[in-house]
């Protein structure tokens, strides 16, 4: 019983482990290469375009702001990886969209299990 706690404890640190180094992948080397200042400039400029393209990014799409706002986040962080002028960014795209959805369905049917009705979390 002693060592499945303890496997437990090594799990718990290790999810924990992988959690910071993807923030850390996010904020930490977003923020040094200025990819995140891009970002931040391109929404706080007067007339926010889509990079490449240059068409404009759309306000509203909701009507509920703090959606809207994340909505136009999104579209700006992403457009890069999903309007084809990179082939290599985009196939990188689909594919961790696959591996995604993946991940999706596991987490569903764990969810499922009989091992887990009643609970909120698994």
């Amino acid at each position: 019983m002693a060592s499945l706690q303890s496997l437990n404890n090594i799990t718990t640190v290790t999810l924990l482990l992988f959690g910071l180094l993807g923030f850390w992948g996010t904020w930490g080397i977003g923020g040094r290469t200025g990819f995140l200042g891009l970002i931040k400039d391109t929404l706080n400029a007067p007339v926010q375009l889509l990079p490449v393209v240059e068409q404009p990014v759309h306000h509203t799409y909701t009507g509920i702001p703090p959606v809207d706002a994340l909505i136009r986040r999104l579209n700006v962080f992403l457009w890069p990886a999903i309007d084809g002028t990179w082939p290599g960014l985009c196939l990188v795209a689909w594919e961790f969209s696959g591996m995604f959805s993946a991940s999706w369905m596991v987490a569903g049917l764990e969810g499922l299990r009989y091992g887990n009705r009643g609970r909120i979390i698994s």
